[in-house]
């Protein structure tokens, strides 16, 4: 049960400011919390596990700013994907 508190407290920091993912515990890192977090600020798909990080995250974050492509995994990285960064 205090994992669940903590869980939110952590949810409630990320809605507030997306920067504080890097502050979570590995083991609270959801992709639910990571949408959150991206969504709020693209850059911190840096903080998101490589396991959690899916096409639809990474183009959240690099349609918040191109320069996010850096924190895409290889093999998440498209023609497409690259050409939103440049936009």
């Amino acid at each position: 049960m205090e994992n669940n508190k903590d869980y939110k407290e952590h949810l409630a920091a990320v809605q507030k400011s997306g920067r504080a993912l890097k502050f979570v515990p590995e083991d609270l890192k959801t992709l639910e919390l990571c949408e959150v977090a991206v969504k709020e600020y693209g850059r911190a798909l840096a903080d998101v596990p490589e396991e959690l990080k899916t096409r639809e995250l990474c183009e959240i974050a690099v349609k918040d700013s191109g320069r996010n492509l850096k924190y895409v995994p290889k093999d998440l990285k498209s023609p497409e994907l690259c050409e939103l960064a440049i936009k």
